[in-house]
């Protein structure tokens, strides 16, 4: 059945500077042109590959920046995956795999295969065995996925009869693992282009709903995800079954993270700026950080810490993310009756959902099973024109399909939504 599309209220708001990010210079003094990738394990290690074959690694985070000797002059790499403070693999943009059990002190090459692949865009190790790496298609090829299950000692092409003749348009930002089978990748090299879905890990891919343009592709489970363009971002709830649209005019989308263990919080950059959403992406606020530059990516390992890889030589580091300073703005208030798709869907046990309404009204949201009985009342009072969160726990109902119904204002709508124990 078909999901009836409602618009999301994009807020986007002007803040004053706060100085909870800054910057980290020390041992970063090799100045790069152009930063590709970061990642950490945790608040104290993190892992760069940047541009002239310059790879840095920080045990105390970034209090000091430690460059790694490369060991193959004139390779870069495109991405780095790392799991624990040793174990550390990095995708070379000549299409290689190397993989570090000591903290970069040491490298053995993993994977090469150039008849197959001359450039490699994406690596992901979800544990110290199990991961995917991505290159692009040579000629009408299919694109390469590697599996490996036991740590990269054996990296698998899998991939073998789909996505003919595709690549990725911008390294990592086209495709995304949420784990070992779940992924999705934007194929350049047809028209139009589409976005695909895997299942089993990358060795068989079905196309989704979604035919548009994007320049980031973003997903925080196996439904819900985002596609950025720089007229308009997309959202899904289900997979890429439906996509809601919002117009966000911004600079070339380039990273999108949500905070562990701090949901509701996810970090945007269009490279020129810094964005915050506090709900979960239904809206986002202009986040200005003094001494900004190009930025290539965002990663964070708790509520707290995280890092903003840009270019110039620039990397920037936040110790607080979860006492950031409410922004006082004067927001607009809703101009139209709006029931969004409660998030997560599917759920176990707690779920959110969200309404707005234009104007004061008597607020009735109601929860029903397939026949049509009522099974609780969330909000049943007069309420102020405004956006509205409702939490429903579903602990004690038997996993299945409920309807929320909302009634305000003259209006009512309802939904579906998907309780899987």
């Amino acid at each position: 059945m078909k999901i009836k599309l409602l618009p999301i209220l994009f807020l986007l708001i002007t803040t004053s500077v706060y100085p909870q990010w800054f910057r980290q210079t020390n041992g970063l003094e090799a100045s790069w042109n152009i930063g590709f990738a970061i990642d950490a394990c945790d608040k104290d290690h993190a892992f760069i590959v940047a541009s002239h074959s310059i790879f840095c690694i920080t045990n105390n985070g970034g209090a000091q920046w430690n460059q790694i000797i490369w060991p193959y002059p004139g390779e870069s790499g495109s991405d780095v995956s790392m799991t624990d403070p040793n174990n550390i693999w990095v995708a070379i943009e000549s299409g290689k795999i190397y993989y570090s059990p000591d903290a970069g002190q040491n490298w053995v090459l993993q994977y090469f295969n150039p008849e197959r692949v001359t450039f490699l865009n994406y690596i992901e190790m979800f544990d110290n065995n199990n991961g995917i790496a991505m290159g692009d298609a040579i000629g009408t090829s299919p694109a390469l996925f590697l599996k490996t299950t036991d740590g990269g000692r054996n990296w698998i092409d899998i991939n073998r009869n789909y996505l003919m003749g595709l690549w990725s348009g911008d390294t990592w930002r086209r495709l995304d693992f949420v784990d070992k089978d779940i992924g999705y990748f934007y194929g350049s090299g047809e028209n139009p282009q589409k976005l695909f879905k895997t299942l089993d890990g990358g060795a068989t891919w079905l196309q989704t709903n979604f035919t548009g343009y994007t320049q980031l592709v973003k997903f925080f489970d196996a439904n819900f995800g985002f596609v950025f363009d720089q007229e308009v971002f997309r959202v899904t709830y289900n997979g890429g079954v439906d996509w809601q649209s919002v117009s966000f005019k911004h600079a070339w989308s380039n990273d999108l993270e949500q905070v562990p263990g701090d949901e509701n919080k996810i970090w945007f950059t269009d490279s020129a700026n810094l964005f915050l959403s506090k709900n979960t992406g239904v809206s986002f606020e202009l986040f200005p950080v003094a001494g900004f530059a190009k930025a290539r990516d965002i990663v964070f390992t708790d509520k707290d810490n995280g890092w903003v890889l840009c270019d110039q030589g620039k990397l920037f580091k936040i110790e607080n993310a979860s006492v950031i300073t409410s922004i006082a703005a004067e927001e607009k208030l809703p101009t139209d009756f709006i029931l969004s798709q409660n998030y997560p869907n599917p759920f176990n046990p707690t779920t959110t959902i969200t309404y707005e309404i234009p104007e004061e009204s008597f607020v009735s949201l109601k929860i029903f099973d397939l026949l049509g009985r009522e099974i609780n009342t969330l909000v049943s009072e007069v309420k102020q024109s405004g956006k509205y969160e409702a939490k429903f726990n579903g602990e004690n109902l038997t996993s299945g399909v409920y309807i929320y119904k909302l009634i305000a204002a003259g209006n009512e709508m309802s939904r579906k939504m998907l309780l899987i124990k």
